[in-house]
């Protein structure tokens, strides 16, 4: 009965708007999922599969590894850290929501934006 209902307050609590970052996003190259959470008062985003592990192993990358770090609301966008696995390096990086399934990955070097890319959101599938 008890879990009956907590479900029905959930049903019932009142929703906040959707968070157009949270989620998990396919990256551009297509090889790998990095999922967007919450984390106290920023986010962080952590990958949770890769198309070819071998691969992304030999290439330093694992998952669970943190990708994006100490991203903070800025305007419309997030703002923070990306981390390059292959020379441990960490780069400033913007994230900005063009559409509900779309995130702009910028990553800026000495200032200038060095490379960017666009994140497709994994539909969640449910069994």
């Amino acid at each position: 009965m008890n879990l009956f209902l907590c479900w029905l307050a959930g049903l019932l609590a009142p929703t906040s708007p959707t968070d157009p970052y949270l989620g998990t996003w396919l990256a551009a190259d297509q090889d790998g999922r990095i999922e967007i959470v919450r984390q106290g008062p920023g986010y962080v985003g952590r990958f949770v599969g890769f198309k070819d592990v071998a691969l992304a192993h030999r290439q330093g990358y694992d998952v669970g590894a943190v990708l994006l770090s100490n991203l903070r609301p800025d305007g419309d966008d997030l703002a923070g850290q990306v981390m390059d696995y292959s020379t441990h390096k960490q780069y400033p990086v913007t994230l900005h929501a063009t559409d509900p399934t779309h995130v702009v990955l910028r990553v800026k070097v000495m200032g200038l934006t060095a490379h960017t890319e666009t994140w497709t959101r994994v539909a969640h599938t449910h069994p």
